[in-house]
């Protein structure tokens, strides 16, 4: 991982996902539980130096969806398909370290995503939901 998000206590991941099943698979991950994004039994959820927590809507099988997540000072947020669908609140800042960051697998590959993965993006700003909701309208 650049320096650029590294130095950042800022993050936002966006990317559309066709996943082949609800089973639990990686999205993205920082090796040492810095920052995973994942899909935990079929819904998307967070662990991260800044907090961990789970999304409320099901990611559906077999069909694109954009998913998001944003890091800012003090919240969480997971988006599906440009509606928020969980939040949370944190005292602890986002800690990530130089090195690698995993696309759709994880260090021992046993939670590597089952499916298609598109236009992955990283910004080193919690974008709004307005943004993500752009996002989404852009289509894939």
């Amino acid at each position: 991982m650049g320096s650029g998000l590294a130095e950042s206590r800022e993050l936002t991941a966006a990317a559309w996902i066709n996943p082949a099943s609800s089973k639990s698979m990686r999205i993205l991950e920082k090796p040492g539980n810095e920052f995973i994004f994942d899909i935990l039994a079929g819904k998307l959820r967070l662990i991260s130096t800044a907090g961990t927590f789970g999304g409320t809507a099901a990611v559906p099988a077999g069909r694109w969806s954009h998913v998001a997540v944003t890091i800012a000072p003090g919240t969480l947020r997971l988006f599906l398909n440009g509606e928020p669908c969980g939040e949370a609140r944190s005292g602890r800042p986002l800690t990530l370290s130089a090195g690698p960051l995993l696309i759709g697998t994880t260090p021992d590959g046993r939670y590597s995503f089952n499916g298609s993965l598109a236009d992955l993006r990283l910004y080193n700003r919690a974008l709004t939901p307005a943004e993500i909701s752009t996002l989404h309208a852009g289509g894939r």
